[in-house]
């Protein structure tokens, strides 16, 4: 199957707030909730790409943006990418989507002056999405683990 990337624009807000809507659904993700059309809205930009089907419709989406707080991984007032979302439809996933979204944001970010790359992660199956990123050259600098003693299941 082949995909085509872009960047997002006003027109697919409502397309990709349905994604979120199914993402949320799924419940793979600890805490998320779905960004509407106008949080969407103001993350428009160079860092907000969508994968699509060769027939234009939306199969995944990223979105980054860039940061300049201090993390101890890189050297303050140092200017990195955050790559805050992603999400792959289920059908399209295991297709090269994911990685191929990554490589569009981390373009995004280098086509700006950008070299330095961070994201983070609260998907319940973790260990493969550790793995995913790893394979795509990211490292581990830190995790962070929590106990919510009022969960019935986790």
């Amino acid at each position: 199957m082949e995909f085509n990337f872009r960047n997002a624009t006003r027109d697919d807000l409502g397309k990709v707030a349905a994604l979120y809507r199914d993402w949320v659904s799924e419940a793979l993700t600890r805490g998320l909730v779905a960004d509407t059309t106008d949080d969407l809205r103001h993350r428009l930009g160079p860092h907000f790409i969508l994968a699509t089907h060769t027939d234009g419709h939306i199969v995944g989406f990223a979105i980054a943006e860039v940061s300049s707080e201090h993390v101890c991984v890189f050297s303050r007032g140092e200017s990195y990418l955050v790559l805050h979302e992603l999400y792959v439809t289920p059908d399209s996933r295991r297709q090269g989507v994911g990685s191929a979204l990554v490589d569009a944001i981390l373009q995004s970010g280098r086509a700006r002056g950008i070299h330095r790359f961070t994201t983070y992660s609260a998907n319940k199956h973790w260990q493969p999405t550790l793995e995913f990123y790893r394979e795509l050259g990211f490292e581990v600098w830190s995790f962070a683990l929590f106990l919510d003693e009022t969960l019935t299941s986790t």
